[in-house]
Order: C-alpha cells, then structure tokens, then sequence
C-alpha cells in the first residue's frame, strides 16, 4: 500500500505523548476512537497531535492494524461501553 508521512512542527523525538488524534478511512470519521481491528482498500488518514505541539499526519491508500496483546482498559469517556463518566 502506498503511503505519506508528515511532520508539522518539525521532526519529532519518539516516543511522545499524544494529546489528540483522528482517523478516517473512506467516508468514515474516528474523532479519538481506533476500532481495532482496522481493514480497508479505501483512503485512510490518520492524524496524531503531540503533546509537544507538533503533528504527525499519515495517508494511505488503505489501513490494515493488527492487535497486539490483551485489551487493557484506559479510561471511561461518556457514551463508552462502560456508561457516562460520573
């Protein structure tokens, strides 16, 4: 599959934390949610906002991820599986 990657804010050191993201494949929107596991033909692009202010952009002409290890639970967010945040 063919791929782009970009630095906005210059290179960054890795590993970051990351204080944003976004995926989108096709005509599909992922505001801060990955559904594992991710496959698909169509365009994909994933943005990722460093909390160093800088930015990683990836585009792809498809997306396929692979799950490594067990679920580990993260945080509650409202409107998760586990209800509202209280």
């Amino acid at each position: 599959m063919d791929a782009a990657l970009s630095f906005e804010g210059g290179e960054p050191n890795l590993p970051a934390r990351i204080s944003d993201g976004r995926l989108d494949v096709g005509d599909r929107a992922g505001d801060n949610v990955v559904p594992l596991p991710p496959a698909s033909r169509e365009s994909a692009s994933m943005v990722l906002d460093l909390e160093t202010g800088q930015r990683i952009s990836v585009y792809a002409k498809g997306i396929e991820s692979r799950e490594l290890g067990e679920a580990t639970f993260i945080e509650r967010f409202p409107g998760g599986p586990r209800g509202p945040v209280a």
